[in-house]
């Protein structure tokens, strides 16, 4: 009698998860594509991905253990993309995370009064792109000064401080706090008490 065998080769198939993590939960969607060495990935180009769905990739028919490199694409305005962990990430790791960090700075308003007054005025911050915290006018002394957060900007946004409520008797200087850049961190407002000369003469 005859014998017979069956050799069986199994196509090699491996799942690959890709996560999304912003630092402020937001529930934006990105793009995501899956690159490996070796295999071929499916589903193929430009997938979405957000916190709340990940996205899975199989490879197929990959030899060894290739490194996969996933690429972020439609990034938000306002966040700055850190894909380092899906960058030749080798397939069997099975996952990567690529975070999305909201840009965040401090700008710190200052009052100078020529005389050192104790006097409180009022200040606002305007930026180019980004969200200002606190919102609207807050108050500004010299022993006092006012922190702003701007969040979600975008490059080095030149912001403008803006003095209101400013006592009699003095001139607002708000040069050195207009179109400051972002990145500079604060600024100082100065007032200087108004004086002048009066000359009185004798005549005999």
């Amino acid at each position: 009698s005859q014998g017979s065998c069956l050799i069986v080769n199994t196509l090699n198939s491996a799942q690959f998860t890709v996560n999304k993590d912003f630092s402020d939960d937001a529930a934006d969607v990105v793009g995501v594509s899956l690159s490996c060495d070796t295999g071929v990935v499916s589903p193929a180009g430009v997938q979405n991905l957000s916190e709340a769905a990940p996205v899975q990739f199989t490879v197929s028919g990959y030899t060894g253990d290739p490194g996969c490199t996933a690429t972020e694409s439609s990034i938000p305005a306002g966040y700055t993309s850190d894909a380092t962990a899906c960058s030749a990430v080798a397939l069997s790791t099975g996952e990567c995370t690529i975070t999305n960090t909201l840009n965040t700075a401090q700008f710190t308003v200052n009052k100078d009064f020529s005389d050192d007054a104790t006097d409180i005025v009022g200040v606002s911050l305007s930026c180019e792109t980004g969200d200002v915290l606190p919102a609207g006018v807050q108050d500004l002394s010299e022993a006092a000064q006012v922190q702003f957060t701007v969040d979600g900007f975008t490059d080095d946004p030149n912001c403008t401080a803006v003095e209101s409520n400013i006592p009699a008797g003095y001139t607002s200087d708000a040069t050195a706090c207009t179109a400051v850049a972002l990145s500079t961190g604060s600024c100082t407002i100065n007032n200087a008490v108004n004086t002048g000369t009066f000359t009185v003469r004798k005549t005999f």
